[in-house]
């Protein structure tokens, strides 16, 4: 099941080595209860999503999507995920109040340049204040339609400029930041948006509340009739209000992610010590992003993480292994990370003769470094005995069988979830 979708801090992104998102959480879930895998493809532009979408690329599109006249004509959506209602969002005190996160860009694509505008003291209260106003929009917007409907119902001009392929996020951030006046969005991504910048001001609603839905193709009856009847069994149950909460109503949560630094969606990191785990995969040939799931797996890339079985550091070495390879410090990332790759380095070479395929032998690196070289040694005599082969898709899974199954137990799943990050 391919699911096309712009990065985007409840849509669907990348935190700490983990994709998370309400959307995302949603598909997997359907996507696992029909037997099906799930396939992220990412675009740096939502205005091309139905485009991508209708020449057959992906199955389904996802972008908060708000099903109008003019895109009901492309693609055919489902029924709602939730409803919210548009909202104006503007700046109620000056850019030095906004707080740390309009440092950074909160949304992938160029930044258009926007001359900088002196925002009036007086707030936007109800709608037909905006007459003569300027409201900027994402290209594309389904509150183009909105303005120009509430133009003519307050007989008063509304101008609406389009910016580029900025997200909402990135428009909360330029009224933060006083370079725009005023933008439309969601009202439930505008609250998120008010607790993360302090100087903005979310009112008033301008619009009838919406569905927010996904899409599929017009030829795609099947998958429009599972994903309808799935949602509607869902809505019934806990889910949807479960991740509605985690994604939409936790403020604090949010703030964490998009305060953190490692919201790759917009950062483009997995975690602080990519630097650090690019130059030290390089002297053992991996891609790094295998070594940095390594860490993920061990330590969750948290350098000071202990194990009950007195493991330390991001990437977990125990004490004997640490002092063997000259690691003063295994809380210190530099020391572990170094410490590490040379166990690795070992273990490649203690497996080098006895497996001569690269891609098998990385699987015993990565199940030795986990339960030692000895005890997967054990786990082969052991399948040798009782008639299996001695190579297998997954080294770990006989290490059950040790006398000491608990040390199997933790090898098992290692080399095979570490490979799948």
């Amino acid at each position: 099941l391919t699911v096309i979708a712009p990065y985007n801090a409840t849509t669907y992104f990348i935190y700490r080595g983990e994709p998370l998102g309400y959307e995302y959480e949603l598909l997997q879930s359907f996507a696992k209860d029909q037997g099906l895998a799930l396939k992220m493809v990412v675009v740096a532009d939502p205005k091309s999503l139905f485009t991508i979408l209708n020449s057959g690329e992906g199955d389904i599109a996802a972008n908060r999507l708000v099903p109008t006249p003019e895109n009901e004509t492309d693609v055919s959506f489902t029924r709602a995920l939730y409803r919210t209602a548009p909202v104006l969002v503007q700046q109620e005190e000056p850019p030095a109040k906004a707080g740390k996160g309009t440092e950074k860009m909160l949304a992938p694509g160029p930044a258009d340049q926007t001359p900088e505008v002196d925002i009036q003291a007086r707030l936007i209260t109800k709608p037909s204040q905006l007459t003569g106003k300027t409201v900027t929009l994402p290209e594309q917007s389904p509150y183009n339609r909105t303005l120009v409907e509430l133009s003519d119902e307050i007989s008063g001009e509304i101008y609406v400029v389009e910016m580029g392929a900025l997200q909402d996020e990135a428009l909360a951030q330029k009224v933060a930041k006083g370079e725009i006046e005023f933008t439309v969005m969601q009202k439930n991504l505008a609250d998120l948006k008010e607790a993360e910048f302090k100087n903005l001001k979310v009112r008033p609603i301008i619009s009838k509340s919406h569905s927010v839905a996904w899409a599929v193709r017009k030829n795609s009856p099947e998958l429009m009739q599972a994903l309808n009847s799935w949602i509607e069994k869902k809505q019934n149950g806990s889910l949807f209000d479960k991740l509605y909460q985690k994604y939409f109503i936790d403020r604090r949560n949010y703030l964490e992610r998009v305060e953190s630094g490692f919201l790759t969606s917009t950062t483009g990191k997995l975690c602080a010590y990519d630097d650090l785990l690019k130059q030290h995969a390089n002297d053992i040939n991996w891609d790094w992003r295998l070594l940095a799931s390594q860490a993920f797996q061990e330590s969750r890339f948290k350098p000071d993480a202990h194990s009950w079985a007195g493991a330390a550091g991001l990437l977990q070495l125990m004490p004997a292994t640490a002092r063997q390879y000259g690691v003063k410090n295994s809380l210190d990332p530099v020391d572990n990370v170094q410490g590490a790759v040379k166990f690795l380095k070992w273990l490649d070479g203690f497996w080098h003769e006895r497996i001569t395929n690269d891609v098998e032998r990385l699987k015993f690196v990565l199940a030795s470094y986990n339960a030692g070289a000895g005890h997967v040694q054990d786990a082969q005599r052991l399948t040798e005995k009782y008639g299996y082969p001695t190579i297998l898709n997954r080294p770990g899974s006989k290490v059950r069988l040790l006398s000491r199954p608990r040390a199997g137990e933790l090898c098992e799943p290692h080399p095979r979830t570490i490979r799948s990050l």
